[in-house]
């Protein structure tokens, strides 16, 4: 016969357990700028699967980063990823059919990390790095988490240009349509996005006309593929994004600070930790394990940085073609 205090544990716990269910699918699908609940029961089965794996990381200690592609058939991105995967091959050859005057040579360890795909990446996280990018990965590229010294032009034009940009952050910061709330285990992460996955969100980006004038003059910036973006980036108080991985190396990202609390927000890239600055720049690669928190109050405020993908510094232009033809949503 079961004790009455453990039928009176389990019961506390189960309902303990009810009430983060409910506050987690309440919590992640709020929208930032009107900061309204949504129509959760719409998506309840994600919620309840996301909640119960979330649950289950905990129990285990798991502690290792996202490096692989999520299974779930709501998530834009990882589908987007899982169906260029599966043509890449095809778009290769397409390519050097389309550009003949484009030499093996010129293109051979793209061509080399494409046909070894995923087993490059496995051989590489069996050597113990902490790199796992989980689309594609580029050999013979500069391999370091942090670039502090890479696009030092670009930096500086954007920290010169702080107030402009902040100026229409602010603006669109007050708007409730263009924001998306992305699920985190913790808090809210709300991003606005000017270019995502390579194409440009001309509804958003006519809120920040000043912004995109300045951004069409760094040549630089990855825009024509589906590892380029560009965006606001908001978390909210006791926001928790867990280590996970980006999905290439052949892009470096670049974070400029616009609004950060003091002493409470931070990034981690391969267990080096740091802060954002506002009017400041910092540039690392996100195939390298990454993570983000902000441990402050709800009186510490938001962070908020744009964030922008830049080409790899080692990558030729050659290369650049051919990726930006064969990874093309």
């Amino acid at each position: 016969m079961i004790p009455y205090f453990l039928l009176l544990l389990g019961v506390v716990v189960l309902l303990f357990g009810i009430i983060r269910l409910f506050r987690y699918m309440l919590k992640s699908n709020q929208e930032c700028g009107a900061w309204k609940t949504s129509n959760w029961i719409i998506s309840w089965k994600h919620n309840i699967g996301s909640f119960i794996n979330l649950c289950l990381s905990h129990l285990n200690g798991a502690t290792n980063a996202k490096t692989e592609l999520c299974q779930s058939h709501e998530c834009i991105r990882c589908n987007a990823y899982r169906n260029l995967l599966e043509e890449v091959p095809v778009k290769f050859n397409e390519y050097l059919e389309k550009h003949p005057s484009v030499s093996n040579h010129q293109i051979k360890r793209l061509k080399m990390s494409i046909n070894n795909g995923i087993d490059t990446i496995k051989l590489k996280n069996a050597n113990g790095s902490s790199q796992h990018p989980n689309v594609l990965y580029m050999v013979d590229l500069l391999a370091k988490p942090w670039h502090e010294k890479a696009y030092r032009t670009e930096q500086k034009f954007l920290e010169q240009n702080f107030s402009v940009i902040f100026k229409e952050f602010q603006h669109v910061s007050k708007l409730s349509n263009g924001w998306i709330t992305n699920r985190v285990p913790s808090g809210q992460w709300h991003v606005f996005h000017l270019i995502n996955q390579g194409k440009h969100v001309f509804d958003n980006c006519q809120h920040c006309p000043e912004t995109i004038r300045l951004l069409q003059t760094l040549t630089k910036i990855m825009h024509s593929n589906v590892f380029g973006n560009v965006l606001f980036s908001v978390l909210d108080p006791g926001t928790i994004i867990e280590p996970h991985c980006g999905p290439t190396n052949v892009r470096l990202r670049l974070h400029l600070g616009l609004k950060v609390p003091l002493q409470s927000a931070y990034i981690t890239v391969d267990n080096v930790k740091r802060q954002w600055v506002e009017k400041e720049c910092i540039v690392f690669d996100d195939s390298f394990v990454h993570s983000v928190k902000h441990t402050g109050g709800y009186t510490a405020g938001y962070r908020a940085v744009l964030m922008l993908d830049f080409w790899h510094p080692d990558v030729t232009d050659e290369e650049k073609d051919a990726i930006n033809y064969i990874f093309q949503l």
